[in-house]
Formats: structure tokens, sequence, C-alpha cells
């Protein structure tokens, strides 16, 4: 079984279980990460502070949760599983190498249609980390998934 890469998106939704509506492949994506065990998802420390951004910031406003009990909740379980994520996955410090080649994607997408560009530089940094080391990604992100399957 090869290592998973656990992107953003999917943690934001795990995390919101309950307190939002979710359904599809999303869901499926959901259970994919609850089944897989520990020592195979393999989270960036980048990945962390977008995750907390989005959860504190972001997700609230979009979901009109701001200064509610559901955004109450979603902390609480923000802060649960940041305290134990020893117990939920790697984590995992982009090194140099996988850097530059992130930021050598970036260039040629820019480049290639600077207007349509729809890849973050923590996108690339993910896919330049799975590519570079073997590793899956799961992500709800469609953009991440082809543009990775493409390389």
């Amino acid at each position: 079984m090869k290592k998973v890469i656990i992107d953003t998106n999917l943690l934001v939704y795990w995390t919101a279980q309950g307190i939002i509506d979710l359904e599809g492949s999303l869901l499926g994506n959901i259970k994919l990460f609850e089944s897989l065990p520990s020592q195979f998802k393999v989270i960036p420390t980048f990945v962390l502070n977008e995750y907390n951004i989005v959860i504190q910031k972001n997700f609230p406003r979009h979901f009109n949760l701001k200064n509610s009990k559901k955004h109450d909740l979603l902390c609480i379980r923000a802060k649960e599983f940041l305290y134990q994520i020893d117990n939920f996955a790697e984590l995992y410090y982009i090194n140099e190498i996988e850097m530059k080649y992130a930021l050598h994607l970036l260039n040629d997408l820019l480049n290639f249609n600077p207007k349509s560009q729809k890849l973050s530089l923590t996108d690339l940094c993910i896919v330049a980390i799975a590519k570079l080391n073997n590793y899956e990604i799961l992500t709800n992100d469609s953009n991440i998934k082809k543009f990775f399957e493409q390389l």
C-alpha cells in the first residue's frame, strides 16, 4: 500500500461532519481517509497551517457559521485533531528539492496561461511531494487530481 498525502479540503470536511451536510464523493473520500491506517496517511505541515486558517476564517464565512454553536463545535474538533495529530498521520516537512519542483510547476503553469491558473502553490507542493515520493493524493479538488494524473 502506498502512502497517501491528505489535502486541506478533505481534513476540513472530515472535521465538519455532522455540522454541515456532506454527500457523494466527498463522503467516499472521508470514509477512505478514516479507513487508512495512520502510518499510510501523510499530512504536510503547510497543510495544517492552511487547515487552521480555513477552519477559523474561510469555512465559517462560506457556510454562515460565524459566531454560532456550529462554529464553536468546528473549532473544538479542529483543536482536538491538531492536538492529537500524531495519532492520525505522519507529519511531513517539505524539503528543498520538492519546493523547487513545486515552484518549477508553478512557473510552467503561469507561463502557459496565467489567467486560468487554478492551482495554488500549496496544491503544487502537495503534487510535488506525491510525485517525488511515489505517494497518492487524497483530495476532493478535481484540479489537483487531474494535474497529478497528467504528470
